[in-house]
């Protein structure tokens, strides 16, 4: 990995990314913060070169055994068995057909996703140096393309009063709290 380093805040990297982030409809610089803060978590400077090169150790066995992999790439059961969708370490889920196992990253101005699709030996990174980009929504449609699997349709669906009535509520997502309601004959949620 020749352009992977600790993100220190205070060395000159040559060709180091400004990231960015709205305010008021404008790009502006990211609000500064000490790569001590999120430490293992998020402190690391790279490349898409050089994470195309870090999931082909992973994949290839270079890095950690087989059975390590194995366990970052397999959901791991929840306590009463259902699944999690989550291996230690790697979002596990599928795009059609395709087995994708992957994780996305965000730091102040700069957003990540990493995808490996390992029955086709496709890898798509995403780095984005901009809060309002969509590095997921943009590696999944990359990956529709290179795979052939078409977009999924969306279909307006008409609801009546009952059937509304019958969403609305609040829903638990972990911590956080997300409000179900009914507005001019639409739902529409609000999390808190």
């Amino acid at each position: 990995l020749a352009s992977t380093v600790y993100c220190d805040e205070r060395p000159l990297l040559t060709h180091r990314a400004a990231g960015y982030e709205r305010d008021s409809g404008r790009f502006v610089n990211a609000s500064p913060l000490s790569m001590r803060q999120p430490f293992s978590a998020g402190a690391l400077c790279s490349t898409v070169g050089d994470l195309v090169a870090w999931q082909r150790g992973l994949a290839t066995h270079r890095l950690i055994s087989a059975a390590s992999a194995a366990l970052m790439s397999s959901a791991a059961p929840l306590g009463d068995g259902s699944a999690t969708g989550y291996g230690f370490g790697l979002a596990v889920a599928k795009l059609g057909e395709h087995r994708k196992i992957g994780h996305g990253g965000g730091i102040n101005g700069f957003l990540t996703e990493l995808d490996y699709y390992p029955d086709d030996s496709l890898t798509v990174v995403v780095l984005a140096n901009s809060e309002s980009a969509k590095p997921s929504r943009l590696a999944e449609d990359i990956a529709r393309l290179v795979l052939g699997v078409p977009p999924p349709v969306v279909q307006d669906l008409t609801l009546g009063a009952a059937e509304l009535a019958r969403f609305a509520g609040t829903y638990a997502l972990g911590p956080l709290q997300v409000r179900v309601f009914e507005a001019a004959g639409k739902l529409q949620a609000q999390a808190t």
